[in-house]
């Protein structure tokens, strides 16, 4: 009988210890994700973006003129080409320019050739701000890696995921808060609603950063994702509270 009050009184204590550390954990990952994202969106996308501005606005360098912020055009000679990466093939063109400098210039998905053929082929390239963006080459333009261009959506992917994942762990923290019973013999199921709601949103906000043009229309997209992410969630809440709710009843009767 004493075991029993031991065991009756021990185990409050228990549950609010653990209460105390799912709210602390939670909330401290929460909020430290929640700061990765407000700089990936506020100060590493717009940095990429304008620099992709920048170099959509860039014009062609005045004869003989070499800004760095002008677009400066330079011929040059394929020296040798390479491919590397196992899955996703990547192709090197080592090229040898007017100036004497041999860059080696990396295209990946964009459609190029590895031929072996290319070698001592002439073609044109493109530096900006240091580096080469693009060449002219076949009567098309290839980019390579070095192109700003959409470099934005890797951030804004980022964002994206970190901030679901922020906000579902803080979720889940107001959920240990305010739950009467937190950690019971049998586990609450809202903890795991959140975790997959959460989820699914990091997965859709991924996707949406890489699919949809421009940021403002994709932050646009996820904010819809997520109004219908709540709302699934608030439904399933309802649906299962009334079925608990009715199994309570039925037992007791």
């Amino acid at each position: 009988m004493n075991e029993a009050g031991a065991g009756g009184a021990v185990r409050p204590v228990a549950g609010q210890s653990k209460r105390r550390i799912l709210t602390t954990t939670t909330t401290a990952l929460g909020s430290v994700l929640l700061l990765v994202t407000a700089w990936l969106l506020l100060v590493s996308m717009p940095k990429a973006l304008a620099t992709e501005r920048d170099f959509r606005a860039a014009r062609a360098c005045p004869p003989g003129v070499s800004a760095p912020d002008c677009l400066r055009p330079v011929p040059a000679v394929i020296e040798r080409t390479t491919v590397r990466g196992k899955k996703k093939h990547t192709l090197w063109l080592h090229v040898k320019d007017a100036d004497g400098s041999t860059p080696a210039l990396a295209f990946a998905g964009k459609g190029m050739k590895s031929d072996g053929d290319l070698a001592g082929k002439h073609i044109g390239l493109t530096y900006w701000e240091g580096s080469v963006r693009y060449i002219d080459w076949a009567n098309a333009r290839w980019y390579t890696t070095e192109d700003p261009r959409g470099d934005y959506r890797a951030f804004l992917a980022w964002g994206l995921a970190l901030g679901s994942g922020g906000l579902g762990l803080l979720a889940v923290g107001l959920w240990s808060v305010r739950s009467p019973a937190c950690l019971p013999d049998r586990p609450p199921w809202q903890p795991g609603a959140i975790t997959m709601t959460t989820v699914a949103l990091a997965g859709l906000g991924i996707g949406i950063a890489w699919i949809v043009p421009g940021w403002r229309a994709a932050l646009s997209a996820y904010g819809v994702a997520a109004v219908i992410a709540a709302a699934a969630y608030a439904l399933t809440t309802l649906l299962v509270g009334r079925a608990e709710a009715r199994k309570a009843r039925d037992a007791a009767a």
